[in-house]
């Protein structure tokens, strides 16, 4: 994804300068007791990304902290999928 947006590693590789944490996510979930199946449910995922060693656009940066957040629901609608690029059918 970073090369295909003009970007380049000045050193090491993505092993060495992509850092992502998963955690802080917080989830509701319906589960129907009869069945023990779940039937609704919502999640919010919280992703605190760290890129060292980047080129962008010809600038050099050494560190690049973003915090990222996505909320995905069960059953999944065609919006979720939409996001994704795939249709339902």
């Amino acid at each position: 994804m970073i090369k295909e947006n003009g970007g380049k590693w000045t050193t090491g590789n993505a092993k060495k300068n992509l850092h992502m944490n998963y955690t802080g996510g917080t989830g509701t979930i319906t589960i129907n007791t009869s069945t023990g199946k779940i039937t609704k449910a919502k999640y919010k995922m919280i992703v605190k990304a760290e890129i060292r060693n980047i080129t962008l656009s010809g600038q050099k940066f050494k560190s690049i902290a973003m915090d990222c957040s996505m909320v995905d629901t069960f059953p999944a609608t065609g919006s979720n999928f939409a996001d994704w690029g795939i249709a339902l059918v």
